[in-house]
């Protein structure tokens, strides 16, 4: 599998485990990734440091590829703006220029908009 998350565009890595009894070095790896609570996710860019990383708290997180229809769904429900405000059409059309949710999926997929 490790390969096959290597090539991958974009990986998920979702928190499923909290701080109790978490080694402190294996606390700090969580932050880096910015996974604070359980069920957060980050979606990620794979490169050798960030599979590292998360292989490293494999143990607190569950981690995989992420296709472009999930990625679109997961920033319609699940998406948020500073402020906890949720991500809708309007915001993206309004200040990215872009169409909407769907069209700011797929050129994150795409490797046009950086997310980290």
């Amino acid at each position: 599998m490790e390969t096959c998350i290597k090539m991958s565009k974009l990986i998920a890595v979702i928190r499923i485990r909290g701080t109790v009894g978490v080694p402190k070095e294996d606390e700090d790896t969580l932050k880096m990734l910015r996974l604070n609570k359980p069920n957060h996710m980050r979606i990620l860019k794979p490169n050798p440091s960030i599979i590292g990383m998360v292989k490293k708290v494999e143990k607190y997180v569950t981690w995989g590829e992420i296709d472009l229809e999930t990625l679109e769904l997961v920033l319609k429900k699940r998406g948020r703006l500073m402020g906890n405000r949720k991500l809708t059409d309007e915001y993206v059309k309004e200040k990215l220029g872009l169409n909407g949710i769907k069209e700011l999926a797929e050129k994150i997929f795409n490797g046009e908009i950086d997310i980290n």
